[in-house]
């Protein structure tokens, strides 16, 4: 699945990073200069894994602990996500 995202002020669509992994889930950061998503087989695993694509820079720096995590959701505040852990039954926080 091919995702793509577009200014506001027009333009053409911009895919938000190249065609590889499953599973994509996403959502914009509070503050608009990242969308947080969840992929599995981004190039280096096998497991679902919480990134971090900078609008900017095209950036995708996988999370700190985001192994093996995935459907993230982050607080009004921006300072939380709320996660599912492929290894646990239960949610948790990071």
């Amino acid at each position: 699945m091919e995702r793509l995202f577009i200014s506001d002020e027009g333009g053409s669509p911009q895919e938000l990073m190249p065609g590889q992994g499953l599973g994509m889930q996403s959502g914009w950061s509070p503050d608009g200069r990242s969308i947080i998503f969840s992929l599995e087989n981004l190039g280096f695993s096998a497991h679902p894994a919480i990134h971090a694509l900078d609008v900017g820079s095209h950036r995708i720096p996988t999370l700190p602990d985001g192994e093996a995590l995935f459907c993230p959701r982050t607080s009004p505040n921006g300072r939380f996500l709320s996660v599912a852990d492929q290894r646990f039954t239960k949610a948790g926080t990071v």
